[in-house]
């Protein structure tokens, strides 16, 4: 179903299903501008919109900053209020750090209604 008037908008749109279609079930803002050559904010948009209408759930990857970083996947989050405010330990290298905005990678992923929905218009 297309949701947009604006062609950027309603390509990216058409990009994202394209991804869930080829079995793409993490999808990154950053990956789809550098893959498809497109502006990283209209992107961002239409994932957000994306999510708002229940099509995507995002998913928040706490990177380990500390000083043994690697950026490696510490813990992840179904929503921003879980992310502790407070110094952990992470899972991963041990090393104590503070959560922030910095080390947070944010992703999206599809909900099975929304792959139904896709291979349904296939």
């Amino acid at each position: 179903m297309r949701y947009y008037s604006d062609p950027l908008l309603a390509r990216i749109q058409s990009l994202v299903e394209d991804e869930v279609r080829e079995g793409t079930h993490s999808l990154r803002a950053s990956y789809l501008a550098r893959k498809y050559e497109l502006p990283i904010a209209a992107i961002q948009s239409v994932l957000g919109d994306l999510v708002a209408i229940g099509d995507l759930q995002p998913h928040y990857h706490l990177l380990c900053s500390g000083r043994q970083q690697r950026y490696d996947v510490d813990r992840e989050f179904t929503s921003l209020d879980q992310i502790p405010q407070n110094e952990i330990t992470c899972n991963e290298c041990g090393d104590v750090y503070l959560p922030s905005e910095e080390n947070i990678l944010v992703s999206f992923e599809p909900t099975d209604e929304y792959i139904s929905t896709i291979a349904g218009a296939a």
